[in-house]
């Protein structure tokens, strides 16, 4: 693999090695968990009002160079342009984030995560643009409940079987399971179209 001034640059900033081989499910772990502990949500620009740059220049430039954080949009913006040049095949998907305290969206598609599809045809959700979202990658899988070392996620269909749903949950103190109830705003939305997805 080429070495690239990008990649040099993106891989020093998230204190993340250069790949010694073809991209791994455990490389793109290692890039996700590096992206989240070194480059910070931020809303500056947006408290200020600015509008918002989604430039890969832009982007490129503020998180790397600038040692700064953005917005999830600049977040998984970045990630996808690294995960391309690593050539992983990357897929964009709009997102919404659900309030179950209001029972309802809080704006449609005001988010942006990544799927992600291996050699191996292994299905990954990847966010790093989310604050209180899961630090590794997760199986786009839906019949089960996936440990991604900062707690218990379920990615669930939703009730008209056209978007998916992403819960999160915590051990109790039973050491049983914990996903939200209705009381907890800790659901986050992937409004993702099944048939969108290739």
């Amino acid at each position: 693999m080429k070495n690239d001034n990008h990649l040099d640059q993106y891989l020093k900033r998230i204190e993340v090695n250069y790949p010694t081989n073809r991209c791994t499910q455990e490389y793109l772990n290692q890039l996700h968990v590096g992206h989240l502990t070194h480059i910070p949500f931020e809303t500056f620009d947006l408290i200020d009002l600015k509008e918002l740059n989604i430039s890969p220049d832009y982007i490129f430039d503020r998180l790397v160079r600038q040692n700064r954080g953005g917005v999830c949009l600049q977040m998984n913006g970045l990630f996808t342009f690294i995960l391309n040049k690593l050539n992983y095949n990357v897929q964009l998907i709009a997102c919404g984030i659900y309030n179950n305290e209001i029972d309802d969206y809080f704006d449609g598609n005001t988010h942006l995560a990544l799927f992600v599809t291996l050699d191996n045809g292994t299905k990954l959700l990847c966010d790093v643009g989310f604050s209180r979202d899961f630090l590794t990658p997760l199986y786009f899988r839906t019949d089960c409940i996936q440990f991604a070392t900062n707690g218990f996620f379920r990615l669930i269909k939703d009730d008209d079987g056209l978007y998916y749903r992403l819960e999160r949950g915590f051990l109790n103190e039973n050491d049983n399971i914990s996903l939200p109830t209705s009381s907890s705003p800790q659901t986050h939305i992937i409004d993702i179209n099944p048939k969108r997805i290739k």
